[in-house]
């Protein structure tokens, strides 16, 4: 009973290796956020298209949440400079996989195919990557040009 396997003995010492999530951890707040607010994005879009009336009844919950996550974000943007990468389920992952074309836009089709390719995955992704990335200048405009672009159509320019 309390011999481990060769097999037994690999998978220990891979998962070892593995990003796990530590929402205690300073570093990864902001990544948590970023994951998250990438996945209400998507869950208001999906509400949106079939249950228009209590997506309107929950955006203001949804606008809370979000300003919250932005706020953690650009404190980590302001203390390091660079941008944090998202942090994800794998469950997370293919939820927003799945329902990418949800998303109206193709700005917010493209921030979350960026997302998604900057994201570590709890548990699939190395221990030893970058919890950040540097954000280019277009980034930086695009966040500032359209600073609530996260809730689905509510407030979009040009709608």
């Amino acid at each position: 009973m309390g011999i481990e396997t060769q097999k037994e003995k690999a998978e220990r010492e891979r998962l070892a290796t593995l990003f796990q999530i530590d929402r205690t951890d300073p570093n990864q707040r902001a990544g948590i956020a970023r994951g998250e607010q990438m996945v209400r994005a998507v869950q208001y879009s999906v509400l949106m298209k079939t249950d228009p009336e209590k997506a309107r009844e929950e955006a203001p919950i949804l606008r809370e949440q979000s300003l919250q996550a932005k706020g953690v974000i650009a404190e980590y943007r302001d203390q390091t400079g660079r941008e944090p990468a998202p942090i994800l389920t794998p469950e997370q992952r293919d939820y927003l996989t799945a329902n990418r074309d949800v998303l109206d836009s193709q700005p917010q089709r493209e921030a979350l195919r960026e997302g998604l390719e900057r994201a570590m995955i709890v548990g699939e992704s190395s221990r030893g990557v970058s919890l950040d990335y540097e954000h280019s200048e277009s980034h930086r405009q695009e966040t500032k040009s359209e600073p609530h672009r996260d809730h689905g159509g509510d407030s979009f320019r040009g709608r």
